[in-house]
């Protein structure tokens, strides 16, 4: 059951001066004295509803256009925004400073607006008779109306202090739920401290970029449900050596979830340059991940974004087509409940995969979501390195824009040095860019940030492409032979494997790829590799590793 927004219903008393806002059954606006103020059009009125049953009362514009006005272009969809908010204004009237806006948010005065309560005998549908045909305000709608069948979206007629407000939704504050403290254990200032304190500032800046959590620093004293604790330990080895030892702890169950060390010579330089240590740093981002993507017990309330923002990227990356359809409705849900560019940043690269791999929707349909997607994210969230990193995949993949690539690529790496992604992406930029050693030395950095984790397959791939690519090929196989034992469902390194053993004469291992790549793709052929421009080997044409001949030769 969600928790009741009472401090934004109908007090007893009445409405006093707040505008009424009826969304449980016909939606209505009233002015204190009950005169009409609804504003005609149905898009008018669903963002006044999006708005409205918002905990915040507020929501970001690139997400209102994504519900309303999905189907249009970044440009024609903020026109049309623009044209419903002239509309809403000129319903509201005198009560137009109600509603408030600027470049990026759309918000309502909360002080001045009162929600109705849903009748008690639960007659009343969600948004009754709205008719908007935008498939993103449907999902969405469905969404409200099934948690309004489940009693998880009641109001309450209660009065209560406005510094009390709560979440209408059902699905609890991410924050409420999960907290995460660190506890460095210097005490006195020193080479250690400085040692923890910068770990724990990556760490941090790690965290906050990829969940919704509440993270604090050297506060023993909070307590409470829902704490994980973090405990980092620098010490000294010999006076040669620095190690840094980091604990994930469920406070609540006082289980250690994970531990790990390392151990480096002694170097004053900052940690964020030092890849050991940025990788142990990505390892605890692993170990968080594994507790928010939990098996949820029986009976547990709705889920969080973080929990289904963390799923979702586990099913993204297994590359299997149906869990790609999966995973972006995850991140669909995720944003319903906590609107974050990171999510729109998550779908914008889950598109381009489609893109590259011919997943799904037609191609223009897919260039034009993730161009949506991407300018959203960054817009939301500009220095956050997950959306910095699928921008510059973004713009290399969809635009051939090299040189954007890369300095969107190049500041991800400068944000946070510990995401392998970051270093994909420039590794990515480099190689296109001409760079060749470069993106080697980056993707080489990439891969070793992302051993034992979900990652290690994308990134033992990008080394292996780089690699074949500055003719280490036998470097090339290995990492792609290990890429595709770890993510059978992959097929980039199958048919840079498939090119690889053709260029050795290995006509057995040339047969055993592309019998598993026609299982994977039903329409395959090696005519279709060798002849067809769009088919995804670019960087292998370029490269000069078609070696059509041999190919041919094999499928005869």
């Amino acid at each position: 059951m969600g928790k009741l927004l009472d401090s934004a219903v109908i007090p007893e008393g009445g409405s006093g001066n707040r505008l009424t806002i009826t969304v449980f059954g016909q939606f209505r606006v009233e002015s204190p004295d009950g005169k009409d103020l609804t504003p005609k059009g149905a898009k008018a009125q669903g963002l006044l509803a999006l708005v409205a049953v918002d905990a915040r009362r507020r929501r970001g514009r690139s997400w209102l256009q994504d519900k309303l006005w999905s189907d249009r272009g970044q440009a024609q969809g903020a026109a049309s925004l623009r044209q419903a908010l002239a509309e809403i204004r000129r319903a509201l009237g005198e009560a137009v400073d109600v509603l408030r806006t600027d470049r990026r948010v759309v918000s309502l005065d909360e002080m001045r607006i009162a929600l109705r309560p849903a009748p008690e005998t639960g007659s009343a549908e969600f948004l009754e008779g709205i008719d908007i045909r935008d498939a993103e305000f449907e999902d969405w709608l469905r969404g409200m109306r099934s948690r309004a069948e489940e009693g998880a979206l009641a109001l309450s007629g209660k009065a209560a202090a406005p510094a009390a407000a709560t979440p209408l939704l059902s699905a609890p504050d991410p924050a409420e739920g999960r907290r995460v403290l660190f506890l460095p254990a210097a005490e006195e200032p020193g080479l250690l401290r400085l040692i923890e304190d910068q770990f724990v500032d990556v760490a941090a800046r790690s965290i906050r970029e990829t969940y919704s959590l509440d993270v604090h620093i050297r506060d023993p004293g909070r307590s409470g449900p829902g704490l994980l604790m973090i405990s980092v330990q620098a010490f000294e080895l010999r006076g040669t050596h620095l190690g840094l030892r980091v604990i994930l702890e469920d406070v609540d169950s006082q289980r250690a979830l994970w531990s790990e060390n390392v151990v480096t010579p002694h170097d004053p330089g900052p940690i964020s340059q030092s890849i050991d240590h940025m990788g142990l740093c990505h390892r605890l981002m692993n170990a968080l991940s594994d507790v928010m993507t939990a098996a949820r017990p029986a009976g547990a309330g709705d889920p969080d974004a973080n929990w289904l923002g963390g799923l979702a990227l586990r099913k993204m990356f297994s590359m299997r087509h149906k869990a790609l359809e999966e995973a972006d409705g995850l991140l669909a849900r995720a944003s319903e409940l906590s609107p974050r560019g990171v999510f729109d940043a998550w779908r914008a690269q889950l598109a381009v995969i489609q893109y590259v791999e011919r997943q799904g929707s037609s191609r223009t349909e897919l260039r034009e979501r993730a161009e949506a997607y991407a300018a959203r994210a960054l817009a939301a969230e500009p220095m956050n390195s997950n959306v910095l990193s699928c921008l510059a995949n973004a713009r290399l993949v969809l635009e051939e824009n090299r040189a954007a690539s890369g300095e969107l690529a190049k500041l991800s790496v400068e944000v946070n040095s510990a995401n392998p992604l970051s270093w994909w992406a420039l590794a990515n930029a480099q190689l296109y860019g001409g760079d060749q050693e470069e993106a080697y030395r980056s993707a080489k950095i990439a891969q070793k940030l992302s051993e034992n984790s979900v990652l290690k397959f994308w990134s033992d791939f990008q080394v292996a492409l780089i690699a074949a690519v500055t003719n280490r090929a036998e470097e090339a196989i290995n990492h792609a032979e290990i890429s595709s034992a770890l993510a059978p469902n992959f097929r980039p390194p199958l048919r840079y494997l498939m090119a690889l053993y053709a260029s050795r004469g290995d006509e057995g291992s040339v047969a055993r790829i592309t019998e598993r790549l026609c299982r994977l793709e039903p329409d395959f052929t090696v005519d279709r590799m060798v002849n067809d421009t769009a088919y995804p080997v670019s960087m292998m044409r370029r490269a000069g590793l078609i070696q059509g001949r041999r190919l041919t030769d094999v499928e005869r």
